[in-house]
């Protein structure tokens, strides 16, 4: 072979080897994900996805997208900019908790004009028990006000939390207060425990009217699961909510709890939150600085839909998530 043809060989092997590279790359990319992990690019931000062989989840028709627990005054004001990228996602609904008596009288974060029409949100307002705040026995007055003069949906969160144990005693008084204050006026519970499981329980069987009524139990986690059967057997009306926490290698005991509400007839016993900014989901999303309850919702569902419950069925969790909570909250 002469030099000028081993040249021209050599020029049509790497012009192959180009090809095929390229070739590949288009291929990994259509079948990879870039904004959440597990999830079709193509179909998340354009509502479809030509490739038979695309292997991610995929929204199979435009949806209500509803996160049961974040905090939207906590958030930065572009938090909600994503919606408009992604095509299926007709309407964002948040259940948006205002935790702490500091910022009852602030207004929601800041929605674009543009957004209005595609963000509903809902409040829910109470005194958590790690932010007590000066004169907790005064913020119940104001409580009692402001669930007489605005349309919020529930009471909370509430609850009991080790991280101010030294103030144990005054947070099971405001808790108990909080428990009948949503007794009273027949508005859902939301609850928060951190480490105090079994006393939470017995102060919400000792306290609520009876077994009917709603609680929303939020920020789950494995260290609760016993607790959180009995709780859910005791309160036919009430719910686990899961966040960013689920998605934890260590969280398995309560990955096999949501499997296995999953496939009895309770699986309807779970919704999807954020808790937003607090528990992020960013393990999920390829770019964490793009975290926000729209992101969230749908990297926590689609991990759940696909590492615990092992099947394709995201469009359908996310529509009955929607149901659910707006059934449990009465949204209109």
């Amino acid at each position: 072979m002469t030099e000028e043809e081993n040249e021209s060989h050599q020029l049509s092997d790497n012009s192959e080897t180009t090809a095929l590279t390229q070739e590949n790359s288009i291929e990994t990319k259509v079948a990879s994900s870039s904004i959440i992990k597990g999830v079709c690019d193509d179909n998340l931000l354009y509502g479809k996805c030509e490739n038979i062989d695309c292997d991610q989840l995929h929204l199979t028709e435009p949806i209500q997208l509803i996160d049961g627990h974040f905090h939207d005054r906590l958030l930065n004001d572009n938090w909600s900019c994503t919606i408009e990228l992604l095509e299926n996602i007709e309407q964002f609904i948040g259940i948006t908790n205002v935790h702490k008596s500091s910022i009852w009288d602030t207004t929601y974060s800041i929605i674009p004009e543009s957004l209005k029409s595609k963000i509903r949100l809902y409040e829910a307002y109470g005194i958590h028990p790690r932010y007590l705040g000066n004169n907790p026995h005064n913020d119940l007055l104001r409580l009692r006000d402001l669930v007489q003069t605005r349309p919020m949906v529930g009471i909370g969160e509430c609850g009991l939390d080790l991280l101010n144990n030294e103030q144990l005693p005054l947070q099971i008084e405001i808790f108990i207060s909080q428990i009948r204050l949503a007794n009273e006026f027949h508005l859902p519970l939301i609850i928060h425990c951190r480490q105090l499981d079994q006393q939470l329980f017995d102060i919400l069987k000792a306290t609520a009217i009876d077994s009917s009524m709603k609680i929303q139990w939020h920020c789950c986690h494995s260290k609760g699961t016993s607790i959180y059967r009995e709780f859910l057997n005791y309160f036919p009306s009430s719910l686990l909510s899961i966040g960013g926490m689920c998605c934890h290698s260590g969280e398995k005991h309560l990955q096999t709890l949501l499997k296995e509400l999953y496939e009895t007839e309770n699986q309807r016993r779970f919704v999807f939150e954020t808790d937003s900014p607090y528990l992020k989901s960013s393990s999920l999303l390829i770019h964490t600085q793009n975290n926000c309850p729209i992101l969230g919702i749908l990297a926590v569902s689609a991990y759940v839909t696909k590492d615990i419950l092992g099947n394709d069925q995201w469009t359908n969790n996310l529509k009955i998530n929607t149901n659910i909570l707006q059934q449990f909250f009465n949204l209109r």
